[in-house]
């Protein structure tokens, strides 16, 4: 907002014949209001904000742990966790379906795993 009012004044200071002081006293005024309602949206969305930010941390983090699973049973065993976990993200159903998704594939390529691997299950 600040690199606009700076772009606003070179423009009235390099052309201020269509610039009228009312017409600039008006867009201040206005710009004003406006900017008052972006910080008050902006502080009003800030918690949905950071729970997003952290559903999608958690959601990397478990990616991250799923994809050194090297076995069905492992999956097993960590699937009680990440779903209890998963309550806290209930709200963002698309995130939960990415793990869900991500968890799913994990599982398919450990089956299609040489039996080698799966000797563990």
């Amino acid at each position: 907002m600040q690199q606009l009012g700076e772009v606003f004044k070179l423009e009235t200071q390099r052309f201020p014949r269509y610039y009228t002081a009312e017409f600039v006293e008006k867009l201040r005024e206005t710009w004003a209001k406006k900017r008052d309602e972006i910080k008050a949206e902006e502080k009003r969305t800030e918690p949905m904000r950071k729970h997003q930010q952290s559903a999608q941390q958690w959601l990397e983090s478990w990616q991250k742990i799923i994809s050194h699973c090297e076995t069905t049973s492992v999956l097993q065993q960590i699937y009680p966790a990440m779903e209890s976990q998963s309550k806290e993200f209930e709200d963002l159903p698309e995130i939960i379906e990415q793990l869900l998704h991500f968890y799913q594939q994990r599982w398919k390529n450990c089956k299609l795993a040489p039996p080698s691997a799966q000797e563990a299950d």
